[in-house]
């Protein structure tokens, strides 16, 4: 399938329950699903976002990367080739980087153009779909596997340079905080789950406190981590170094949850029973649901919410599979629903 404008797929999306209202953004029937809640995905007018489609419906079919306006329209495929993983959009909105075996490569929005930008001889290739940079912009992260199959953290400098293996033996990396704090990752210790960071050189690893989450994420620009409680626990959590988590607000049970941009409000969805997507207040430590979702939440991935904020934290994205077929949602934000949950 050749690169470039394809046919809008968009469909009205509409709560019938709260009024809330959005677009079904793809709808072509083979699985599409948009890039998590760990790492911004948007343009930083928060206009156009990233997503992927396979190619086929088929269980082995590669993914293809397409934008796409956050209204549906203007869906373009940016790229033709397999084996594109470790994703993420560029700082700038102009270029989304990708990595290929052991290159990493970017495609430009505007004519789809892709470019080799470096090499890591090391490395086999990313082992994940999505990739994420350095709070400065400066560096791009890919789980990897080596040529020898070890796992491990790689890093590239998005100019080219600092190729690099950096935590060879391990592709822990559960996001990068974009106010500089460092790269979060879930490890074992003494046959312990727990939370630790490292620098952008893999090193300096710190202990930040145990994980005592199902699905976690950071607060962006807090320092802090949030995240769902574990099965049992109907609560988002957060949790600051060196302390135990503790309880923002109580509800259904939350599943997955992403930060708002400016660490103010966090957007979670549910299961058991999907009881659709909720919006929690961090300075109001309130929640409410934002909508219904038509997603099956049973164990394939393109039955999971996985929501995440716009930059500008007006739109929310997530994944639904209505007709058994994975797409992507995107819904506004009430301004009135927020501010019913500030104190």
């Amino acid at each position: 399938m050749a690169k470039g404008p394809v046919q809008c797929e968009r469909v009205r999306f509409e709560d019938p329950e709260t009024g809330v209202m959005g677009w079904q953004l793809t709808s072509f029937p083979a699985h599409s699903a948009h890039f998590s809640y760990h790492q911004n995905n948007f343009t930083p007018d928060s206009k156009t976002l990233l997503v992927r489609s396979q190619r086929m419906a088929a269980r082995d079919a590669p993914w293809d990367l397409y934008r796409v306006d956050a209204d549906g329209l203007n869906l373009v495929q940016l790229t033709d080739t397999d084996d594109v993983r470790g994703a993420v959009m560029g700082p700038d909105g102009a270029w989304v980087y990708f990595t290929r075996g052991g290159s990493l490569w970017r495609v430009a929005l505007s004519d789809q153009r892709a470019e080799e930008i470096a090499r890591c001889d090391e490395m086999e290739g990313s082992t994940f779909i999505e990739g994420y940079l350095s709070h400065d912009g400066a560096y791009h992260f890919s789980r990897a596997a080596l040529k020898g199959g070890e796992p491990a953290v790689v890093r590239f400098g998005l100019d080219g340079s600092a190729a690099r293996v950096i935590r060879p033996g391990s592709a822990a990396i559960n996001g990068v905080d974009p106010a500089g704090h460092g790269i979060a990752a879930v490890v074992v210790r003494e046959g312990k789950e727990i939370y630790l960071t490292y620098d952008y050189d893999g090193a300096h690893d710190e202990y930040f406190g145990p994980n005592a989450f199902a699905h976690s994420s950071w607060l962006f620009g807090t320092g802090k981590i949030q995240g769902c409680g574990r099965w049992g626990v109907h609560a988002l959590l957060l949790m600051e170094r060196g302390r135990e988590p503790t309880p923002l607000v109580e509800g259904p049970y939350f599943w997955h949850s992403g930060s708002s941009y400016d660490g103010r409000w966090i957007i979670a969805d549910t299961n058991w029973p999907n009881e659709g997507l909720w919006l929690a207040s961090v300075e109001g430590r309130e929640a409410r649901r934002l909508c219904r979702t038509p997603n099956t939440a049973g164990h394939p991935q393109w039955g999971h919410g996985h929501p995440c904020f716009s930059l500008d934290g007006k739109t929310v994205v997530f994944d639904a599979d209505p007709h058994g077929v994975g797409q992507v949602f995107a819904v506004g934000v009430p301004d009135k629903l927020k501010e019913e949950l500030l104190p």
